[in-house]
């Protein structure tokens, strides 16, 4: 292990300071990675454009190609090189050295670095643990770069991944099909932009090319084939909404016709809810069973209502005892909550009686669930009996998950959801927390589902900064978060009501114990009072505030975490949202965004950050942490390690990830060593 670590660093040469293998000792190079395929390797990559991540392919083709290959279990000279290799791609100068290689003459591998003079271990196989503050704070505040519109990769360039071909695929037929349907997933993401465009272009090129690379062909021809497919599709009669669906809508329908189990996991705002209600339509689907947070259940008939407005609703308990009716469209709105009640497994039962044709789970994160006083529950395992008997009573059945945010927290959840998609056939996926796992969890999902990213378009982010000087330090601070942010709301008021302008939303991520006279939504509800400023609320106890917002009753709404999935109409009437206290993870931040900043927004929108940070003054010389800029931006930008990797694709820059509660605590300890007169390990003066 030391040995290893003084090799990361380049204070030991393989071949010149020690032997590394018996090919090092008997003078010969391994016969499965000797320079020449090495080269050829690289080589393909480079063609294939796939080694250019900063502007061509997601950084998990690459990785899902090096697994293929076995790179990481190679014991050869070359082990280091090709862990170093995704790393390096990204920086100008390892990019240069590795073409640099490529086009030499040199038989051994070169030093191209990580750009990471810290990393000392290769985490594809490695758990990722939870960091120290100091271990993630960034001299980088800035978080707006995570907003704003997602760069697309040009159809030659999707079509140049081809060239992988013959020198990465293999006889692996998982990694095949994988392969063919990231880069069908990567031109249906550019046509959901630029529609028929696309199409032409992607038709212009494979006629020019005259290839008869397999790969190609595949990938290019499913693509084809798909969208005159989504083409040809024609909208039922009934149909009323106002708007054409987009392509993306359309095609979830054509997907959901294809399959039984499909999932719609894309963006905030994007039209997830039309996707479906249209599926259910085009699936002549006479009973559709939805299931959705309790928050949004009114919404959802609304919604098929405006769609379609022959059909016909029941809601709650009602749900468990409806008959079948081929005169009718029948839509069943039940919240999850209605699976962790005692009673649940027996209204569930009743179903066997019934024959359902289509079910729907919005906002499946929330499957999960667990609920109970004395006896626990499970949202999920009866979640999972009830597909089984809609299943078994009507094996035509179809189902589709809709969610921006599929994975929030950890692998295990996307488990869970590839177990319903795969139903009634278990699924083998790893949940360990390693890059490895969450590689071969992105695999799986992107089979089953689609993801648009086109990105927030026309958002301004402001930047405000308050101060607490000489905060109070209790012992409740080092386990609840809440604590800190009761402190800093008070210091952050002014700067709210000075940036109210127009229909204005204030987020707080926590809203304070209610038995307090100065919870946080009391503190900014008496401050909004005082400058006459008319308010509402949408938190977890109280949604009175939405309708009133939403006709212009009332100027402010003061929203929590309940307004981050499911509500649609803000961006109406609203385009600007202030944060009082920032999320945890970057998968909530965008979906609070996504409330205004979504279609229909005609408005550019403007998000204002009101930063606290906490000073203590000793013997004359200030001190400052900066809590939401090094802890909280931080912990955003990073976004969510792991889970992005299995959505998105996005490889983790770290192994390391702050929990909120670690976060706290760390903050505490900061002005803890302050008091006691040492020197603090995160310092901004």
């Amino acid at each position: 292990e030391r040995l290893s670590k003084k090799v990361a660093k380049g204070k030991l040469v393989a071949g010149k300071d020690f032997i590394e293998d018996m090919f090092d000792a008997l003078g010969t190079e391994d016969p499965n990675w000797n320079h020449k395929k090495v080269k050829a390797l690289v080589k393909a990559l480079i063609d294939s454009k796939i080694i250019f991540q900063t502007q061509s392919a997601d950084q998990v083709f690459l990785e899902r190609i090096l697994l293929v290959r076995d790179v990481n279990k190679t014991n050869s000279k070359w082990k280091k090189f090709f862990k170093d290799l995704p790393s390096a791609a990204l920086r100008p100068q390892g990019l240069k050295e590795i073409i640099k290689f490529v086009n030499s003459n040199k038989k051994s591998p070169p030093e191209i670095g990580t750009g990471d003079e810290d990393e000392e271990e290769d985490y594809t196989e490695t758990e990722l643990t939870d960091a120290t503050t100091s271990s993630i704070a960034t001299k980088d505040k800035d978080i707006t770069h995570l907003l704003g519109p997602v760069k697309l990769d040009s159809v030659n360039t999707i079509l140049d991944h081809a060239k992988i071909q013959s020198q990465i695929l293999s006889a692996n037929n998982d990694a095949m099909e994988f392969f063919i349907k990231y880069c069908v997933h990567k031109l249906w993401n550019r046509a959901f932009k630029f529609r028929d465009k696309t199409y032409e272009e992607v038709k212009k090129a494979i006629k020019i090319a005259k290839t008869k690379n397999k790969f190609l062909q595949q990938y290019v021809g499913t693509f084809l084939k798909e969208y005159e497919g989504v083409k040809a599709l024609q909208l039922p009669k009934q149909y009323k909404f106002p708007k054409q669906p987009n392509l993306m809508q359309l095609y979830v329908a054509y997907k959901t016709i294809q399959l039984p189990r499909y999932a719609n996991f894309s963006e905030p705002g994007s039209g997830k809810t039309l996707s479906a209600i249209l599926a259910s339509r085009l699936i002549n689907s006479k009973v559709t069973l939805v299931l959705c947070p309790n928050s949004i259940v009114e919404q959802w008939g609304k919604d098929i209502k405006d769609v379609f407005p022959d059909s016909k609703f029941t809601f709650g308990n009602n749900v468990f005892s409806v008959k079948y009716d081929k005169s009718k469209y029948q839509y069943l709105i039940l919240n999850y909550d209605k699976l962790n009640q005692p009673e649940s497994g027996n209204r569930i039962n009743k179903l066997k009686k019934s024959k359902i044709d289509f079910i729907i789970l919005d906002e499946v994160q929330s499957a999960k669930g667990v609920a109970g006083s004395t006896r626990k529950i499970s949202r999920r395992t009866n979640l999972m009996k009830l597909l089984a008997i809609v299943r078994k009573k009507n094996p035509k059945s179809k189902f589709l998950a809709l969610s921006a945010t599929p994975i929030v927290n950890h692998l295990r959840e996307g488990k869970a959801l590839l177990e319903m998609l795969n139903l009634p056939h278990p699924i083998d996926v790893r949940t360990d927390s390693n890059l490895s796992a969450a590689i071969m969890m992105f695999e799986k999902l992107r089979s089953l589902s689609i993801r648009q990213k086109l990105g927030q378009q026309k958002i301004q982010v402001k930047e405000t900064d308050v101060e607490v000087l000489n905060p109070k330090i209790s012992g409740e601070m080092i386990n609840d978060p809440l604590t800190i942010e009761m402190i800093l709301t008070p210091a952050r008021i002014p700067a709210i009501i000075k940036n109210i302008q127009g229909q204005t939303i204030i987020y707080t991520e926590y809203v304070g114990n209610s038995k307090k006279d100065a919870s946080i939504l009391k503190q900014l509800e008496s401050a909004l009072k005082k400058k006459k400023i008319t308010c509402g609320f949408y938190t977890g106890n109280t949604k009175s505030g939405l309708d009133p917002f939403l006709h212009k009753k009332i100027k402010v709404l003061i929203a929590s975490i309940p307004i981050s999935v499911g509500v649609d109409g803000l961006q109406g009437v609203c385009s600007r949202l202030i944060f009082n206290s920032l999320p945890w993870t970057h998968a909530q931040y965008e979906q609070i965004i996504g409330r205004v900043a979504r279609q229909g927004q005609t408005n550019p929108v403007t998000i204002v950050h009101v930063n606290g940070k906490l000073t203590f003054t000793r013997n004359r010389k200030k001190q400052t942490l900066e809590y939401d800029k090094v802890i909280k931006h931080a912990r955003i930008k990073y976004k969510q390690t792991l889970s992005d990797c299995a959505v998105d694709g996005i490889i983790p820059k770290s192994k390391d990830l702050v929990t909120p509660k670690q976060a706290a605590r760390e903050a505490v300890r900061w002005l803890k060593r302050l008091q006691s007169g040492k020197e603090p390990e995160i310092i901004n003066q």
